[in-house]
């Protein structure tokens, strides 16, 4: 106050309120401030005593904190210690189960690889193939090895059976392309799948054949409706096999048999049955001949009777005498005919083969060069002899007579075959266990049906020129009696052979004989 209220020079003055006004308010911000200071301070005393407190509390606690993490940290550090110990020994088994593990795999696996390398082996067909090296204990691996020697055996067998259906396989070509029996087998729809040469060669084809379906490959059939067949405008399914008989122009026969197979597909079969069917067509005859020879039995011995009847009559008749020339002219020609009868009774009773035949060892070849001369003027002017005879022959029991009678007859036969001439050929040689002779022509021959009844008695075909149709019955007879048999080839325009065969060493009976061949 005293340096703001005075002035310099001047006397002191009390300050006024307005004066004193702004310094009480200092003053008593300055009281406010040291109160607001005195406050402070005892809070901060207050303060520092708790923080005292505090940290007294704090350091207790912390001892206690440290005190129990000491013990918590020990612990923990032998449950680890304990775990480390525990780990390590688990990682060493786990080490030790791992390379166990490895070399078990490795073994195993070896023995998987060589297993399947000797599997691969024999499925690759290579031989010699041994049981694969394994020396583990693994059930799985002990049963793949027995696995593999079943499969080794298998395979062995399905080799075996491979080699053994391989060689079938090769016959059965082999035997479907010689066999002499023709097959072809087409499918459904009756094209082919496949044939051998012999069906093409029996049904007349060519080669180009195999690709022809069902219906043109047996379009030559005429037996068989084709149309009715797969393929063909009317086809149905037949539920049983077909089989014909084919006759072709030269003679052959051929059996032609038609099966379904279960898919639909048809088998054709063909085979030439030419001698079974003559074989069937001789023993037909030889039936019908052996009716006909005991017919002729019967009646030779009826006409032979009557013709004793008569012949002893007339001798009767010759002794009482007192009878005219024409009387005598008529008993002269009652006997001529009488001994004609006989004469046929006993051409009957030799084909009935009841007429006795005498029987001597002969050699044919000698009787027949020394019959040339008769056989020549037998066949006359128009026709020359030619002889063919086989030396050496062995001798034959034979009726000489009757031999030469029927080799005459068949040397007229074949004259008569021969109207503006020809040659007639006679022949001998051996061919198997019988001897052989035969006459053969070059004229007009004779049809099937007409061969078929050759050697039936009275069947002619020269009933212009008077034939009386014995000739070659009586031929027939004798040569049953004789145990031969008796064989016609013949064929219109071609000619015909007549062929005898007598078995050698067989001493013949007249009651037996054995079967009549006939061939045309």
């Amino acid at each position: 106050v005293a340096e703001t209220g005075t002035s310099a020079g001047s006397a002191a003055l009390p300050p006024t309120d307005a004066e004193l006004k702004p310094y009480e308010q200092v003053f008593a911000a300055q009281t406010s401030y040291l109160l607001e200071m005195f406050g402070v301070r005892a809070a901060i005393a207050r303060l520092h005593k708790v923080a005292r407190e505090l940290s007294l509390a704090t350091e207790t606690q912390s001892g206690i904190v440290t005190r129990t993490l000491n013990n918590d940290f020990q612990s923990t550090s032998a449950t680890l210690q304990r775990l480390l110990v525990i780990v390590a020994v688990a990682s060493l088994l786990v080490l030790t189960i791992a390379i166990l593990s490895i070399r078990s795999a490795i073994r195993v696996s070896r023995g998987i690889v060589s297993l399947s390398s000797g599997m691969n082996a024999l499925a690759e067909g290579q031989k010699d193939v041994g049981l694969p090296d394994y020396k583990g204990d693994e059930t799985e691996l002990l049963d793949l090895q027995q696995a593999f020697l079943a499969f080794k055996e298998s395979v062995d067998r399905v080799t075996r059976l491979r080699r053994t259906a391989e060689a079938a396989a090769r016959t059965i070509r082999s035997t479907f392309r010689s066999m002499n029996e023709g097959i072809a087998i087409f499918d459904a729809t009756g094209q082919p799948v496949t044939m051998n040469r012999r069906v093409i060669e029996l049904l007349g084809h060519k080669g180009s054949a195999r690709k022809l379906p069902l219906t043109e490959f047996l379009s030559p059939i005429s037996e068989i409706r084709t149309e009715t067949l797969p393929g063909g405008a009317e086809a149905r399914p037949f539920s049983e096999p077909l089989s014909v008989r084919h006759r072709q122009g030269d003679g052959t026969v051929t059996e032609i048999s038609l099966s379904r197979q279960s898919d639909g597909g048809v088998v054709l079969l063909a085979r030439d049955v030419t001698l079974l069917d003559r074989r069937e067509a001789e023993a037909a005859m030889a039936l019908r001949l052996d009716g006909i020879m005991r017919l002729t039995h019967q009646l030779s011995h009826e006409v032979g009777n009557t013709i004793g009847i008569i012949t002893g009559s007339l001798g009767l008749l010759e002794r009482e005498g007192g009878f005219s020339k024409m009387q005598m002219r008529n008993i002269a020609r009652i006997r001529k005919a009488a001994d004609r009868g006989r004469s046929l009774a006993s051409s009957m009773l030799t084909i009935g083969r009841q007429q006795p035949i005498r029987f001597s060892r002969i050699e044919i070849s000698p009787v027949l060069l020394a019959m040339a001369d008769v056989l020549e003027i037998a066949i006359g002017e128009n026709c020359s002899l030619e002889l063919e005879l086989a030396e050496g022959l062995p001798p034959l029991m034979l009726d000489p007579e009757l031999f030469e009678q029927s080799v005459l007859n068949l040397c007229l036969n074949a004259a008569a075959a021969m109207p503006e001439g020809g040659e007639v050929c006679v022949k001998t040689f051996q061919q198997d266990d019988a001897i052989a002779v035969s006459v053969s022509d070059t004229g007009i021959g004779m049809s099937r049906e007409e061969v078929d009844k050759a050697f039936e008695p009275y069947f002619t075909t020269r009933t212009d020129q008077g034939g009386a149709g014995l000739g070659l019955a009586v031929v027939y007879g004798f040569v049953r009696q004789s145990g031969g048999t008796a064989t016609i080839f013949s064929e219109p325009g071609k000619g015909t052979t007549v062929e005898l065969r007598f078995p050698r060493d067989l001493e013949p009976e007249a009651e037996e004989a054995l079967p009549v061949e006939e061939v045309s």
